[in-house]
């Protein structure tokens, strides 16, 4: 196993790459990342549910407006290779495929384990009397 690796198992690496593929390196998030990614993911999940009911069109037009500037964001918390570089030379199905690791990496298991630490605490009495 390589020193890197040793350092930060959870990095992944993932082809990219339209006419050339070629491998890139997908870091995991930072607290601080993915506090701000968290807030980013809550304003689209509402978009997405808000959007249900109304025209296709519409319902594009505010997802593409809500993932534009936040793309360069989110990739920049992930590489260390230029975002403008990856996103020209990435087809929408690989970054699918990115977001898909990064759930995986980074809420999926917390997710699990903050259930987990609430049926804990539900557990334990409380002294209210103290």
């Amino acid at each position: 196993m390589s020193g890197e690796k040793k350092l930060n198992p959870r990095s992944v690496d993932v082809t990219i790459g339209i006419r050339a593929p070629r491998k890139i390196k997908i870091y995991p998030l930072s607290v601080a990342d993915e506090l701000e990614l968290t807030d980013i993911i809550k304003v689209a999940v509402t978009t997405f549910y808000e959007g249900q009911n109304k025209e296709n069109a519409v319902f594009i037009g505010e997802l593409v407006d809500l993932v534009k500037p936040n793309i360069k964001k989110i990739l920049g918390m992930l590489v260390e290779e230029p975002v403008e570089e990856i996103l020209a030379d990435m087809t929408l199905d690989q970054l699918v495929n990115i977001l898909e690791i990064v759930y995986k990496n980074n809420f999926e298991e917390l997710i699990k384990k903050g259930r987990n630490l609430f049926k804990m605490l539900e557990q334990v009495p409380l002294d209210l009397e103290r």
